[in-house]
């Protein structure tokens, strides 16, 4: 049975695509069958970022009926498969998220895991793609704006009675306000794992491709697994080569 988890932000610049991409990747890394969807429809950089510009075939095709989804994927060399958006700034009056639990269910039972990258915010369009997904994952950062409109992003799954899976702290520095364990207790929800502020990150993006496919054993890499491995139920182990004679492994559970 395909699950459809929403990638969701309360506002903008929390990282929320990059980690809707490394997620994808690292359930792709456990052998899990993944489709990743592009529904920010007014700022869509999940496409951007995997390097897939301007398809004829995509999702804004779709929601407006001229197209069924299945004929919008895309094969990322990444493994995953890509729901795209068009840049194009024709598209931005014509488009709603109305119809997008609709659409969506055309690819029931095709993939293991559907990510839905979201809008940023919580408006109609946020309340849309609550509807449409089995389950949710907040990003955000740790710093008091990002964190007052996730809990909004929260309060709106639980009016809508939809699963909070739990959060991913992203964009963390040594030297940040609120420790994990303060984000747990102010938004009374899990907080998955926390993913460092690092320079490889947008640099991947560049790419147009995952950190977790560029570079494997990079901490932010082993976050994205360890999380994914958590929410999987996967058993993790990796090695870390060292420029000595001897070699060290780590086993996360």
């Amino acid at each position: 049975m395909t699950r459809y988890i929403l990638i969701a932000s309360g506002k903008g610049g929390t990282g929320k695509t990059s980690c809707s991409i490394n997620l994808a990747a690292a359930f792709t890394y456990f052998n899990k069958d993944v489709i990743l969807v592009d529904a920010n429809i007014y700022n869509p950089n999940l496409s951007i970022n995997l390097g897939i510009i301007n398809p004829i075939k995509n999702m804004q095709e779709v929601l407006l009926g001229k197209y069924h989804i299945l004929e919008a994927i895309h094969n990322h060399s990444s493994r995953m498969r890509i729901v795209p958006l068009s840049i194009s700034s024709s598209y931005i009056t014509k488009m709603d998220l109305s119809n997008f639990k609709r659409v969506l269910y055309g690819i029931d039972g095709l993939a293991d895991f559907v990510f839905i990258d979201g809008t940023s915010g919580n408006n109609i369009d946020t309340i849309h793609l609550i509807n449409a997904v089995n389950e949710i994952i907040i990003i955000t950062n740790p710093d008091t704006a990002s964190l007052t409109d996730a809990m909004k992003t929260i309060r709106l799954a639980n009016y809508y009675k939809k699963p909070v899976r739990g959060i991913i702290l992203n964009k963390t520095t040594p030297n940040d306000f609120y420790t994990s364990q303060d984000v747990e207790n102010l938004m009374k929800t899990e907080v998955l794992g926390s993913i460092e502020l690092n320079h490889l990150i947008p640099m991947a993006n560049h790419y147009k491709d995952s950190i977790l496919n560029l570079y494997p054993l990079d901490r932010s890499s082993l976050g994205f697994k360890k999380i994914a491995s958590d929410l999987l139920n996967e058993y993790f182990e990796f090695k870390v080569e060292n420029k000595g004679f001897f070699s060290r492994f780590v086993k996360l559970k």
